[in-house]
């Protein structure tokens, strides 16, 4: 998995906590077009982690839930490790 779909796998993860997500939510949230978010959740090797129903909302399938839930836990431990160097702020916009 390339440093992107890790992106838009937690992306989704965190987004999807308040609830369901569409693929503009995700586009403002990462800055981008809605033509590369669709162009990314139709990749053939992301299929297995997103449902995408109608109306372009996002739902992550069971093996994106645990994928996303991974990899956030070890953004979240090292964001935690960059804080105690640095301020919480920087430490964020680092990832």
């Amino acid at each position: 998995m390339t440093s992107s779909e890790m992106k838009y796998l937690i992306t989704i993860y965190r987004l999807n906590k308040y609830g369901n997500v569409r693929s503009v939510e995700i586009a403002n949230f990462l800055g981008v077009s809605k033509s590369s978010v669709n162009c990314m959740l139709n990749k053939s090797s992301m299929a297995e982690y997103f449902d995408v129903k109608p109306r372009g909302k996002v739902n992550l399938s069971g093996r994106g839930l645990v994928e996303a839930e991974m990899l956030n836990y070890g953004v979240e431990k090292f964001i935690g490790f960059l804080s105690n160097k640095i301020d919480e702020d920087s430490a964020e916009n680092f990832i």
